[in-house]
This record gives C-alpha cells, structure tokens and sequence, in this order.
C-alpha cells in the first residue's frame, strides 16, 4: 500500500473514533471553558465588565460533494456564496482574555442549499442525533441554546454582543433580555421597526430624534435616541394590547460616524441605560476579540484544512478540539507571557495602570495618613498632646518616599527609553561612507 494512502486511512480511522456520535465534545468545551473562566476571573481582577460574544464564520469545503450537511452559506468576506459549514461560537470576555465556551457546527436552515442530506441511521436520541437536529436550525434559535447552556454550566456574563446581522431580530433582543443580559450590537436599517414615543419607526427615521449628551467630549459620536424594543410583527398578532406592552423592553441607539467617512452613520442598540453614549462605544469595542478568535483558529490551528472528513461528526471533533486548543493557548499566553519583551513591558504597565487610577491611590494614601493619629491614640501606642508631633513626622516620612518613588520612576522612564533607541539602532540601515 501506498504511504500516502496509509496515511489517509489512518487519519480517517481516527477522526471516526473520535467524531463518534457518542462522543460530547460540547459538554467538554463547557467543562473547560468553565474552569478557564473561573481561574480569569481569580487572576485577573480588573474592574472590567464581563460579556458574551456571538459571531459566525465560516468554514470552507469547497469541493465538497459527499461531505454530510455541507451547505452552501453566504461569505459575507466574499460577498458570494461558498460551500460549507458555519462556525458559531459564543465566547467570554473581560476585555482583556477572551475565549470560546460554547459552540456549533451550523449547516443551513434552508432545505434546498443543503448539499448532502444528513444519516438516517443515527438515533435522534443520541448526542449526534441531537447535533444534526442543531445544524439545520435557525442561527438565532442555535444562539439562545448556546447562551442557555453557558448559563446552566455556570459561565456567567453581564453583557451579550453581537453584530448588525443577529441585532435586526427584535425577538433575539427579548430573548437575551429575558435571560437577565443586556444587549449592545451594532444595528442596521432592515424590515425591524422601534417604538419611539409610542410610535413606529425604522432605523433610518430615528435619525432624527438623536439628543446629543452634553457630557460626551468625542465628536464623532452624533448623540443617542431612547425607545423601545417591540416584539417581531409575528409575535405580535398573536398577543393583546397589554402583552404587547408588557413585552416591549427599552433601549437606546448610539449614534456616531463612521471611520474615515463623515457621512456614513453608524448606530449601536444597547439595553443598558446607565451607561453613557462614550461607555457604550467603548464596551462595544470588545466585541471585536472574537475576530482574533477566528484568525488563530484558521490560520495556527488548521481549523479549515485539518480534517477532510465526510462524517459530520467528525467535523464535529475537529471544530470542538480547535476550541479546545484555542483555549488551552490563551491560558499559557496569559500565565507564560514573556514580560521582558517591549510588548509584554507595555501590556503589564497598561493593566497596573487600570487596576486603580493614581488619584484614588494617592487619596487613599492621605486618608490612611491622616487617621493614624487617632487609630494610634486609641491603641495607646502615643500620649494624648502628642497628635501634632506624630502626624508630623509621618508626613515627612511620606514626602520622602513620595519623593524617592517620583526619582525612582523617572530614572526607570530613562533607561527604557535608552533601551528602545538601543534596540532600534539596531535596525538603521548602514550609512555610506
């Protein structure tokens, strides 16, 4: 036998043990995730708010004939349609780590774009069975069973994000709120309508409605608009007046303007009303993590070419294990990461920085200082009469270790920045003589 042909038929042999309709690579990503989210949140602890983030992508089978619930999907990078499968995950982040917790493996939901249909000799009952019923439904409805089944394993999460397409389903709004999540993604004028002042409106006509924040310093954010959420027209047949009412959540829309273009405008739905139009846009920004999610899994982990299987179970396996190893690498990213590099010295600095702003240290400080005295009396470590005198000497005492702290850090801001030109020098191209 050929050595090529030896290989495929042991890499065909493993991916079937490990592509097993009885095997729950689901559950295991949850497992995994959990106790990775969990070890963040104790050695991270920033004052950072913590999200869902929901995105597709997708995986390309390109000559895919006999591949199970391949389908054809539309790429929206392309701007055409592929065969092939729709990588959805949900992912956690606190802005700083993000990883992948929950995932599916989507084919279609239209009938007709599916290239090969699914096994009929697997059980519904069983996990592969329960998989390939996941694959051919709606992505939103695929969303809200990811969501629920983080919650249930115990991943929790103050926010979910998504992008302009999940965002113009009024319904996925409800839902998600209904789950006790706010929602913030970005938004685009489609066939959904908002309440504003008890009317209806598209996207486009809120436009005119926005208020500018007096408080908001960035000009390219235009303003924001208050209103609500109203159930999908569908839903709405089929409710009275006051469910209706009662259904409707409300919301604001961030207005701003696009980069690069003054006349583009961009809008932001987000359920959180206490948060200010700049805080909206700038937890938003977050949502863009899961794209580097994405580019290492494609481009470092072989997500696309590592298995040609025909089983889709299989493919299954391989998309779970690329999680997997995905969430295995930010963990050693984020406990192994070389600080002695210009980048590592940045993002060490940046993290102490935003842990607790230098005024709130330096008031804590003063307010210790300034309770001593008294805290020193009540522990008779001083005579009553003696307050002056003792607050005066640790005053001195302050001033110069505040000042040997201010020498220390300019000293240190100097040498680095030795180090820097050294180290670029190195670079400049040869002088002629």
């Amino acid at each position: 036998m050929p050595i090529s042909k030896a290989v495929a038929l042991q890499k065909s042999t493993v991916y079937n043990f490990l592509g097993s309709p009885t095997h729950n690579w689901k559950k295991l990503l949850l497992k995994m995730s959990f106790k990775a989210v969990k070890l963040i949140q104790e050695t991270e602890p920033l004052d950072n708010f913590s999200a869902f983030i929901c995105d597709d992508s997708n995986i390309h089978r390109r000559r895919a004939k006999h591949v199970e619930l391949c389908a054809r999907n539309f790429d929206h990078v392309e701007g055409k349609n592929t065969k092939g499968f729709l990588l959805l995950p949900v992912s956690w982040t606190n802005t700083n780590t993000t990883i992948p917790c929950n995932m599916a493996l989507v084919s279609s939901s239209k009938q007709k774009n599916v290239i090969m249909a699914a096994k009929s000799d697997v059980d519904k009952r069983t996990v592969g069975g329960k998989r390939r019923a996941q694959a051919v439904k709606s992505k939103n409805e695929v969303v809200l069973e990811l969501v629920d089944e983080c919650i249930h394993e115990g991943i929790t999460a103050e926010y979910f994000m998504t992008d302009s397409w999940f965002t113009c389903n009024n319904q996925l709004v409800l839902e998600i709120a209904r789950r006790g999540l706010y929602y913030i993604g970005m938004d685009k004028n489609y066939t959904q309508s908002y309440l504003y002042e008890d009317k209806e409106y598209s996207l486009n006509m809120l436009r005119q409605f926005a208020v500018r924040d007096s408080s908001c310093s960035n000009s390219d954010i235009l303003g924001h608009t208050l209103i609500a959420v109203p159930p999908t027209k569908q839903k709405a047949k089929q409710m009275t007046e006051v469910e209706f009412r009662k259904s409707c959540i409300p919301a604001k829309i961030v207005w701003l303007t696009a980069r690069g273009s003054k006349e583009k405008v961009l809008a932001i739905l987000c359920t959180d009303l206490s948060l200010s139009d700049e805080e909206v846009v700038r937890r938003y920004c977050a949502r863009f993590n899961i794209e580097f999610g994405f580019f290492h899994m494609k481009h470092f982990l072989n997500l696309e070419s590592g298995s040609r299987a025909t089983n889709y179970d299989s493919a299954f396996a391989h998309v779970a294990m690329s999680c997997m190893q995905l969430v295995i690498m930010t963990l050693l990213k984020l406990f192994n990461e070389d600080h002695k590099t210009i980048g590592g010295l940045y993002h060490e600095t940046t993290d102490a920085i935003r842990v607790k702003p230098l005024a709130d240290v330096i008031t804590r400080i003063v307010t210790m200082v300034t309770e001593l005295p008294s805290l020193a009396i009540e522990k008779k470590y001083i005579v009553k009469g003696k307050e002056k005198e003792f607050s005066r000497f640790i005053l001195e005492k302050l001033q110069k270790i505040l000042s040997d702290v201010s020498l220390y850090v300019a000293d240190f801001i100097l040498h680095t920045i030795e180090n820097v030109k050294k180290l670029y020098s190195r670079y400049d191209p040869p002088q002629k003589a």
